[in-house]
């Protein structure tokens, strides 16, 4: 049921140009042209970015590492847009800008390694916490002739003309290789037929613009009318920037710096557990053993993250803590923690004095790693109502702590202030932003229910009934046979039904509370309206003395469950599907013998429909309104605490010692999470016209089943089903003498 398509292209050498322009600008410490230099590299990444993301599908750019490795990127472009404080020298500013150019061009590299790691179910198989390094690059292809040993030509134009060229041979090299192959619910086609397409020109702005001086020699088509080609495929395209990564490494521009953050924030051993989880491939061989946050208190995970920030698989840990963090400490908890960490008052006098030990380079990515984390939170995780009180203490913060502060090279003050402004609350809905874009995009992409001719044949019969509230029990399903009834009737089973599936999760993270009983007391009211409809659709086809009738209701069912899952209400579509199934119908041989081919095609689509699980998967995951399968979502509740138990008994540790409130389970919480941002793909509400005397005849025919327990309905139902046709001698059930208790006489 997946679509396979064919190589993401990006062009990478524009992005490239202004990198290397970038980088000799600040080897020649020209100060002078930083702001044209840094506005030609961010255009020419922008590009990249745009071209990436036109390629790819809805659920990659909305799984939890890519939205990570997104805010990554974007928090990083705004420290290299803000401006530098004037108090810094030369060469500081020089060193800076050259840090920060090299940190945006890694963290896309990251939204490379993440799209290529996708598997299509938001999991990533192996990650490398830095990516492919050059060494591990050169296993896959064989290394361009100079790549590894040139050093970084001192003049721009040789930049240009050798090291891509250099690059180019490295890839042409690479383009022989098998292609990437991604899921996607629509085909893609490819930018290029070709990882290697011909340039047309190139948008890089020149160094006229930027610099006399370095521009005299080479026009702008004179540096690049030697580049042989342009247009990269995915897997190549990260090679490409692992590769120029290692150009800014053997620059003389200094090197990054690491903050410590286990020295700086020391814990106690019974603060969280770190244990060893082995991946295993579909062979069951072991593919990779890494290490993971198995549990912790919200203290121990928040260091973690920090620890850890730089890896996009942090994105399942972030998206699991700031969903469920409000069970373990308040918003203005975890705000005051964040600060105290900023500015040291959180922390043991001998972790202040580690930081006052600390180089300006690493108290400055420290202190932004935290403004970072705050950041994510604002734009993505804010909670209206929760998380108001922190609102104003934030402002304060942003103004008077970050502003000014002299550990910062660069003003963060008023990118934090921009995030700030936009959680004010006329601004926000009561859902965070991410919950809510995914709600938007899926209402605006559904399938729409234009009006039926039924309706004003319905308004015209039974209206006055309904105006006037009087019974609609003398109104049988052939009523509905007219053109567009079976529409209105799927249509109202729809809305019902998907009231009751935002009533039961509202929110969908609140299903990280049936943990403890399986969803059962949750689950109630949904559980009831499913028995009864599954017995009123036996009803309706029963409950029709001549068998004629009973074919017509049979193929009726048959239509209301193909609308039912072309609608994606899958709850309705199977449960009908499996009513007419049921042994009050499937002994009435006459009548199924009667039932039309095309129906019984139908109904056979459907059974084979749902009993491939793969196909479900595929149909759940898209972005658009729908009704999950209620038993799938008490399952995935049950798997996720059993396998996250499971790695605890593997690592023989004691379950019940850190079940205590004020530890986080992030071994369940990292899997409900992905179960959650699944549900809010199809959260959205359905654009059907909510047609009255519709819902009134399903729930008088439905309610009336609602006083008694499944078992009786059904044994009713099957002592009714013997009175239509006797039983044969081969039937060995005992139908009950009166098909009472029940709703018929």
């Amino acid at each position: 049921m997946t679509v396979s398509y064919g190589d993401i292209t990006i062009s990478c050498y524009d992005a490239l140009g202004g990198y290397l322009l970038l980088i000799e600008v600040c080897k020649e410490k020209r100060l002078d042209l930083f702001s044209n230099a840094t506005e030609s590299y961010v255009a020419g990444l922008h590009r990249c970015l745009e071209e990436l993301e036109g390629q790819l599908p809805r659920e990659v750019t909305s799984s939890s590492p890519y939205r990570h490795a997104k805010v990554d990127y974007n928090t990083r472009l705004g420290f290299v847009k803000a401006p530098m404080k004037p108090s810094l020298a030369d060469v500081q500013k020089t060193h800076l800008l050259f840090e920060l150019a090299r940190s945006l061009w890694d963290s896309f590299k990251r939204l490379i390694h993440v799209v290529e790691h996708f598997d299509g179910h938001g999991q990533l198989t192996i990650m490398m916490p830095d990516g492919l390094s050059s060494s591990d690059a050169s296993q896959h292809v064989g290394r361009g002739p100079d790549t590894a040993k040139k050093p970084l030509p001192s003049k721009m134009a040789e930049s240009i003309k050798s090291v891509p060229h250099s690059l180019a041979e490295y890839f042409h090299k690479f383009s022989v290789s098998r292609p990437l192959k991604l899921k996607k619910d629509n085909p893609v086609s490819s930018a290029s037929s070709s990882w290697l397409s011909h340039r047309s020109g190139s948008s890089t702005p020149s160094l006229n613009s930027c610099s006399p001086t370095l521009a005299s020699e080479h026009s702008p088509r004179s540096l690049y009318s030697d580049l042989p080609s342009t247009k990269f495929g995915l897997r190549a395209s990260h090679i490409f920037f692992t590769e120029a990564s290692s150009l800014a490494d053997r620059t003389c521009l200094g090197s990054s710096t690491t903050f410590d953050w286990a020295q700086y924030i020391p814990l106690l051993k019974d603060d969280g557990l770190i244990l060893p989880v082995i991946l295993r491939g579909c062979d069951d061989k072991e593919t990779n053993n890494k290490k993971t946050l198995a549990v912790g208190t919200p203290r121990f995970v928040l260091r973690y993250i920090l620890q850890n920030m730089h890896i996009p698989e942090t994105g399942f840990l972030v998206d699991a803590f700031f969903l469920y963090f409000r069970k373990h400490i308040t918003p203005t908890e975890l705000f005051t923690l964040l600060t105290g960490w900023y500015d040291g008052s959180g922390v043991p006098s001998e972790a202040r004095t580690y930081m006052q030990r600390q180089p300006p380079g690493s108290k400055c990515q420290a202190k932004t790693q935290i403004i970072q984390l705050l950041i994510h939170w604002l734009e993505t995780y804010w909670m209206k109502k929760e998380d108001e009180d922190v609102r104003v203490p934030l402002q304060q913060f942003a103004h008077n702590v970050v502003t000014g502060d002299p550990d910062l090279r660069y003003d963060l003050g008023p990118m934090l202030a921009v995030s700030i402004c936009r959680i004010t609350p006329n601004r926000l809905t009561d859902r965070p932003k991410g919950f809510q874009a995914q709600v938007d995009r899926a209402e605006a992409d559904q399938q729409m229910h234009p009006p039926t001719d039924f309706a004003k044949y319905m308004v015209e019969h039974i209206g006055g009934k309904v105006a006037r509230s009087e019974s609609l029990g003398g109104i049988g399903i052939h009523f509905f046979r007219q053109k567009g009834g079976v529409d209105e009737l799927a249509r109202g089973i729809t809305v019902l039904e998907s009231d009751y599936f935002h009533d039961t999760l509202n929110p969908p993270s609140s299903i990280v509370n049936w943990r403890k009983d399986g969803g059962k007391k949750a689950m109630k009211s949904w559980q009831d309206f499913y028995n009864s409809l599954t017995i009123w659709v036996v009803d309706c086809v029963i409950n029709h003395s001549e068998e004629e009738d009973r074919v017509h209701a049979y193929e009726m069912m048959v239509d209301i469950a193909v609308y039912c899952k072309a609608s994606r209400n899958f709850s309705a579509a199977r449960n009908i599907t499996h009513s007419l199934s049921a042994a009050p119908i499937s002994r009435l041989v006459g009548t199924i013998s009667r039932v039309s081919q095309y129906h019984r095609d139908q109904l056979a689509q459907l059974e084979k429909f749902f009993k491939d699980s793969k196909s479900y998967i595929f149909e759940i995951g898209q972005t658009r309104p729908a009704i999950p399968l209620p038993n799938i979502l008490e399952y995935s509740v049950t798997r996720c605490d059993e396998e996250a138990k499971k790695i605890l008994r593997d690592n023989q540790v004691n379950s019940q010692a850190w079940s205590l409130p004020h530890y986080m389970d992030m071994l369940f919480y990292e899997r409900i999470t992905r179960v959650v941002r699944g549900l809010e793909n199809v959260y959205g509400t359905y654009s059907i016209v909510r047609q009255k005397p519709v819902l009134q005849w399903i729930e008088y025919g439905r309610r009336q089943f609602e006083q008694f327990s499944y078992k009786q309905n059904e044994e009713t139902m099957y002592s009714l089903s013997c009175r239509l046709v006797p039983q044969t001698v081969a039937e060995k059930r005992k139908p009950l003498e009166a098909p009472s208790p029940g709703p018929h006489p």
